[in-house]
C-alpha cells in the first residue's frame, strides 16, 4: 500500500481508504483496501430535509410523519481541495439546502480508518428538519446507542408496532452499528447528538 494522502474534487485517499464523492459532496464509495471491501451501500453524507409541522409542540416534539414529508436538494455544491498530505488531505464542501448554506471539510488523515466531517449550517429555515444519512453495508438488527453511563440497544427496523415508535433516539456522542467482528460509527464532537 502506498504512504500518504491525495485529494481531489471528487476524491480523498490514504493507505487504507478510497472515498469517493459525487457532485453534491456526497460520499458514493468508502472503499477499505485492507479487506478489499466497500462500506458504502448507497449515499453517505447525504443531508436530507424534511417538514416539521407537528401536532402539539413547535420545536421539540418531531411528529412520526415526518419522513413522508420530505423536499428535495438537487443542488450541485462546490468542491475545493484545502490540502493533499503529508499528514491530511481535505476538501471543502458549500452547497445550498432549501434556503439555507451547509459548508463542510471532509478530512482524511495519514493511516487513519476515520473521515472526519466538520460541518457549519447557516440554517435559514422554518419549520423545516435536517438529518444527514449514511447508507453503509453492515448487517445488524439493533443500533448502538450512547447514553451517560454507557449505551442503549435499539432495532433499526420498524418490523413491530413497538419498533415503529422508535423512530427517533436520544443519544450523546456516537451511535454505531455492529455486525461480528466488524462494525460502522458516527461520533459527534457535541455532548447531544
Amino acid at each position: 500500500s502506498t504512504t500518504g494522502v491525495k485529494a481531489t474534487a471528487g476524491s480523498l485517499e490514504n493507505e487504507h481508504l478510497r472515498i469517493m464523492l459525487n457532485e453534491r459532496g456526497e460520499l458514493t464509495s468508502i472503499w477499505d483496501k485492507d479487506t478489499e471491501s466497500e462500506w458504502a451501500k448507497g449515499l453517505c453524507n447525504q443531508f436530507l430535509m424534511f417538514r416539521d409541522q407537528p401536532s402539539n409542540f413547535d420545536a421539540w416534539e418531531i411528529d412520526r410523519r415526518y419522513a413522508d414529508a420530505e423536499l428535495a436538494l438537487p443542488e450541485s455544491a462546490s468542491i475545493t481541495v484545502l490540502a493533499e498530505g503529508p499528514l491530511y488531505a481535505a476538501v471543502r464542501v458549500e452547497r445550498i439546502l432549501n434556503q439555507s448554506t451547509v459548508i463542510q471539510e471532509i478530512r482524511l488523515e495519514t493511516g487513519s480508518r476515520r473521515v472526519e466531517f466538520r460541518t457549519r449550517v447557516d440554517w435559514r429555515e422554518k419549520h423545516k428538519l435536517l438529518k444527514v444519512g449514511f447508507d453503509v453495508n453492515l448487517h445488524s438488527h439493533e443500533v448502538l446507542n450512547e447514553i451517560q453511563f454507557g449505551y442503549a440497544r435499539r432495532p433499526n427496523h420498524l418490523s413491530r408496532p413497538h419498533d415503529a415508535d422508535r423512530y427517533e433516539v436520544s443519544q450523546h456522542k456516537w451511535s454505531a452499528l455492529v455486525e461480528g467482528n466488524r462494525s460502522f460509527a458516527l461520533l459527534n464532537d457535541g455532548k447531544y447528538g
